[in-house]
């Protein structure tokens, strides 16, 4: 006589997480190019904004990050990263801005405004030119 219960075995259905949807996120980036003949020209580093499609902050550092060193820049600082909808409630933002919103929504590619470039110091500058 077997004493033993039986017990079925039910499959453990691992629970749904939610998956937030990518969105455009934008956010101000101080980038530095390894030396002065990348994409900055004759300047050691350069601030602009950055625009990707991402779930989270850290989502959008990563792709900022790559698409980054893809033109030769380092990523040094991420400033101020929040979803585009959230900025646009907050600013007025220009035309350029919004149009490249609609190219990274369309495209899925990150995009950078203008890069606003400089020297870390003139002795530097003066350095090199020697």
């Amino acid at each position: 006589m077997n004493t033993h219960r039986r017990y079925e075995r039910k499959p453990i259905l691992a629970r749904k997480r939610r998956v937030q949807p990518q969105e455009v996120w934008i956010g101000l980036v101080q980038v530095s190019q390894r030396d002065r003949t990348g994409p900055l020209g004759d300047a050691d580093q350069a601030f602009t904004n950055a625009l990707a499609l991402a779930r989270s902050r850290t989502g959008f550092r990563s792709e900022v990050r790559k698409a980054l060193e893809g033109l030769g820049l380092e990523l040094l600082r991420l400033e101020e990263a929040e979803p585009m909808k959230t900025r646009m409630a907050k600013y007025k933002l220009g035309p350029e801005l919004r149009r490249l919103a609609a190219e990274v929504k369309a495209n899925g590619s990150p995009k950078f405004d203008t890069f606003h470039s400089f020297d870390l110091d003139d002795s530097n500058r003066q350095s090199h030119n020697k």
